[in-house]
């Protein structure tokens, strides 16, 4: 299922709800953790940049291991 408001705003973490989003923070679905930045409306993925663009969006939690690519750009 598509959620629209993803789309809208550009957010890539499948683990946000809209509140989780604009509060920027995200929950690791492995081990539980939360994970929080002082700041609003943000995916929190770590950002792979090749040349100045953006090439992958991943969702890492540094406690468990877990990590997740959300997005790649298409070659």
């Amino acid at each position: 299922m598509k959620v629209v408001w993803k789309e809208i705003v550009g957010c890539y973490n499948p683990y946000q709800s809209f509140r989780d989003w604009f509060f920027a923070r995200w929950k690791c679905p492995k081990c539980g953790t939360l994970w929080e930045r002082e700041t609003i409306m943000d995916d929190l993925t770590s950002q792979t940049i090749e040349r100045g663009i953006v090439t992958e969006k991943r969702l890492v939690c540094p406690k468990c291991g877990f990590e997740m690519v959300v997005w790649r750009r298409q070659r």
